[in-house]
């Protein structure tokens, strides 16, 4: 039997009343119709089922009562409880076009609830009220209580929710929103149409306040520069962290000498001092700024402002830059060529180029450094600085580093016929500098079939500030295959005697701005010379970088210095160069390649 139509009244039944429930009175008494939850609640289908085998019907007071009984007092609450766990709800019995309508209230009540209930209900409604009456007046209590009860849940829920939003929405170093937050404020601005200012803010020198200092003093110049950009925005403005030591300003309805306003405030206020514990620190900020042009989307907003930044900073730290067209070219210019990198590191357009070390007694070659050299199919030779950073800022640079491993060994296997001791020093980025490193070493080590004590790992002497368990470990193990770890551009950077005394180092690269001035500056003779001091106390090589003269061989030869290069002893060259130089090498007093 189908369930019955119940007319203009089902869409409100429905809402009011899930646990509803139509019955042919019989005999025998048949259950024509059921709402859903009631149906779902008892487990099986309803429809068919005789009312008896199904559901016992109570009085609130407990006096049973029969169909009958119902037929003649329909006006009255009753509970009806379904024999499968005498599960009990709380309805009211109406007598509808020769069927009994069972309209039931959606809270369930447990047993203390329901004899309280028999002593407070009572009739309230005629009956020979309509059936929409009935169930808008005969409820109106129960749904009342219901709804409240309801409600207060909702209100707790909608409380939770509004703090798990808040959380969403914010960072929780700064308390400032964060970069959904001003996606969606910026997307509402451009939607309205508003004229927007965007500035995208970087802390100058951060990562080196972090390896001085640790990164608690950074969280505190992080929250101390957010509640100072913060108070130096308009009501109104939005300020947010990105992430990192990155923030974003969104300055609404702004014009131009608004903006420049806001950008020299925010400049001033970030450039105070910062004391953190017992330390006072100063750092500056760089501000990329563009305005909306109404067709940008949040995104290129973002990417404009970051592009205008990086040109800025890349002149001089601490300044504001304006967005102008040709960064687009160039950002798309950068983004090309770091597709066009990913090919060819793994297509072999990378090769690489040899340039000899020498040693200083008598100019003999015993060694080289690889160095990374890329021609562009259409480009031309791409500079090493240019593709390097590339490959930094893409995550290329480990397969970059791989290839100059395998290419400079494979070479170096070939040149030991030639001068069995040749050894060949690989600059590794630091961004390389992982706990796979001497994984990686030992693989290019084994294919091209080299004792490790034939290979020098370079690096800058900058990432010795890095005091990260994996640097040190890193280092570790590479020592620990036989292979040598030197520091690059000594002189530099930051490095402290406590890096170097700690990590296997065993030689040093004086850099080439203090051997250029070596044959004019006493203060940088000294310098070196304090240098390869230092390096003999401690056992390490000592190698000058950027030798041009016959003059400043001889001075670095008497101030001590053990091997050199540069271009007085031979440019970077090809494979094959580098093997003809084997074979006819330079002597003293005869002048360089």
């Amino acid at each position: 039997m189908a369930p019955r139509d119940l007319g203009p009244i089902e869409p409100l039944l429905r809402e009011l009343f899930p646990f509803r429930l139509i019955v042919d009175p019989g005999p025998p008494a048949t259950i024509v119709g059921a709402g859903p939850v009631l149906t779902r609640w008892l487990g099986d289908e309803l429809i068919g089922r005789t009312f008896e085998e199904r559901f016992a019907i109570e009085r609130p007071s407990g006096t049973g009562l029969s169909l009958d009984d119902i037929r003649a007092k329909h006006s009255s609450v009753f509970i009806v409880a379904a024999r499968r766990g005498q599960r009990k709800l709380r309805g009211q019995m109406v007598v509808w076009d020769d069927r009994i309508l069972f309209l039931g209230s959606p809270m369930l009540s447990t047993e203390a609830e329901l004899d309280g209930l028999g002593l407070a209900m009572t009739d309230f409604a005629p009956h020979d009220a309509t059936l929409d009456m009935v169930v808008l007046q005969r409820f109106a209590q129960m749904q009342v209580e219901d709804l409240a009860l309801r409600s207060a849940e909702l209100r707790r829920a909608e409380m939770a929710q509004a703090v798990l939003n808040e959380e969403a929405m914010t960072d929780p170093l700064t308390s400032l929103p964060n970069r959904r937050a001003f996606w969606e404020s910026c997307q509402a601005a451009l939607d309205a149409g508003r004229r927007i200012g965007l500035l995208f803010i970087d802390v100058d020198r951060f990562k080196s306040i972090n390896d001085r200092f640790g990164h608690g003093a950074g969280d505190a110049v992080l929250r101390a520069l957010a509640e100072r950009l913060h108070g130096g925005v308009r009501d109104g403005d939005l300020v947010a962290r990105l992430g990192g030591d990155e923030f974003v300003v969104l300055l609404l309805d702004a014009d131009d000498d608004t903006v420049g306003l806001v950008v020299d405030r925010l400049g001033a206020a970030a450039a105070e001092p910062i004391d953190v514990d017992t330390v006072s620190l100063t750092t500056t900020i760089s501000i990329g700024v563009v305005a909306a042009d109404g067709d940008n989307t949040v995104d290129e907003l973002l990417q404009n402002a970051d592009a205008a930044m990086y040109e800025g900073r890349s002149r001089d730290r601490g300044t504001a830059t304006w967005f102008a067209d040709r960064m687009r070219l160039e950002r798309n210019d950068r983004r090309e060529l770091t597709n066009h990198l990913e090919r060819a590191v793994t297509e072999g357009e990378i090769t690489a180029a040899f340039q000899p070390i020498v040693s200083l007694d008598d100019w003999s070659v015993t060694g080289c450094e690889a160095l990374a050299r890329w021609h562009h199919p259409t480009r031309g030779q791409i500079p090493p600085d240019a593709f390097i950073e590339l490959a930094e800022l893409s995550g290329l640079v480990a397969d970059l580093d791989n290839l100059m491993l395998r290419l400079a060994l494979a070479e170096v296997r070939r040149w030991h016929e030639l001068v069995p001791d040749l050894s060949v020093q690989v600059n590794v980025s630091g961004r390389s500098v992982r706990p796979d490193l001497a994984e990686r070493v030992a693989t290019a080590l084994d294919e091209a079939d080299v004792e490790p004590g034939h290979l020098v790992v370079e690096v800058t002497e900058s990432w010795l500030l890095r005091d990260e368990p994996e640097v040190a470990a890193a280092f570790n193990a590479i020592a620990d295959l036989g292979a040598h770890v030197h520091l690059d551009d000594f002189g530099t950077g930051y490095s402290s005697l406590a890096h170097i005394h700690a990590l296997p180092i065993s030689g040093l690269k004086v850099d080439r701005s203090f051997v250029n001035r070596l044959s004019t500056s006493e203060r940088s003779r000294r310098l070196i010379a304090a240098t390869i001091g230092l390096a003999r106390s401690l056992d390490l090589e000592v190698t000058a970088e950027g030798v041009e003269t016959e003059d400043q061989a001889e001075l670095l030869d008497e101030l001590g210095c053990d091997v050199a290069q540069g271009y007085f002893f031979g440019r970077p060259m090809p494979a094959e160069e580098f093997r003809a130089l084997l074979e006819d090498p330079p002597v003293r007093n005869r002048p360089g390649c």
